[in-house]
This record gives structure tokens, C-alpha cells and sequence, in this order.
């Protein structure tokens, strides 16, 4: 592959990665389990107080979204990787 090449196809792969990534930044949400403020035990004996993970949180209750969206985006991105 020349330079040229490499040039051009850097910006599709940029625009390709950011367009299979807007699914999941839209879809993902934080969640910290230990947050509750009024909590009375000892945080600093709590080994799992600092945990925090993401979750994608697909919805589907909406009737105007399609249940299955999640599964065509799974099958397309394992394609396309």
C-alpha cells in the first residue's frame, strides 16, 4: 500500500469507526451501585464502595423502536470487524 493510499483510507476508517461507535455512546450508561447518600455503614471497611461500570441500555419498551435493533448492529459490527 503507497502513502497515498494510506491517506485516503485513514479518514474512511476514522469516519467508519466513529459511525459504528454512535450506537453505543447513545446506548451506555453509568452505574454506581453504592450511591445511595444515606447509606450508615462504614464506607472504609466497604472493599466494592468505589466500584462503577458502564451498561449498554438498549431500550426497548418504546413501540416506535424496533426490538431487534441491537441485534442488527451486533451482526453488523462482528461482520464488519
Amino acid at each position: 500500500m503507497s502513502t497515498n493510499d494510506a491517506a485516503l483510507l485513514t479518514p474512511v476508517g476514522i469516519v467508519l469507526a466513529l459511525l459504528m461507535a454512535t450506537p453505543i455512546f447513545f446506548h451506555t450508561r453509568l452505574h454506581i451501585p453504592f450511591s445511595d447518600t444515606n447509606d450508615t455503614s462504614d464506607t472504609e471497611t466497604d472493599d466494592w464502595s468505589h466500584l462503577v461500570f458502564c451498561v449498554e441500555d438498549w431500550k426497548f419498551s418504546n413501540s416506535d423502536e424496533d426490538p431487534h435493533m441491537r441485534i442488527y448492529y451486533s451482526i453488523f459490527s462482528m461482520a464488519m470487524q
